[in-house]
């Protein structure tokens, strides 16, 4: 299976994701994904990651990994920072927000049924 970062630019501020799922029920046949796939995501990431003001200023990079449950009819629920930002409170806040803002996903599947599932995103965030 193929792994793609999505990298967004905003304000010069370069930040990265790698989409990871996992299922909450195991022998998931299509895992959940993103609306519109690898490229809308891409897209919802450029327009709405919010890279705090805080981490700019003292030159913090690093990921945030933000773990969350697709439900079955694509709802997000479950949020919450698996892996902190070390020295940076604002950016895993700020990953969290980026994923409660996300539109409703494509359930994961098995037999046919939607399934919850869950996906791991790493938000890496980076001042260029």
């Amino acid at each position: 299976r193929r792994r793609h970062t999505i990298c967004a630019l905003v304000n010069g501020v370069q930040t990265c994701a790698l989409p990871i799922c996992f299922p909450v029920t195991i022998g998931v046949e299509e895992e959940a994904y993103f609306p519109g796939g690898f490229v809308e995501m891409v897209n919802f990431v450029n327009e709405n990651i919010d890279f705090p003001q805080e981490a700019i200023d003292l030159g913090i990079k690093g990921r945030v990994i933000v773990r969350f449950v697709v439900e079955k009819d694509g709802r997000i629920s479950n949020v919450s920072v698996a892996t902190p930002l070390a020295g940076c409170k604002a950016c895993d806040c700020a990953a969290v927000k980026l994923v409660e803002k996300m539109p409703l996903w494509k359930a994961g599947k098995n037999g046919g049924r939607e399934v919850r599932t869950w996906v791991t995103l790493p938000i890496k965030f980076e001042v260029n």
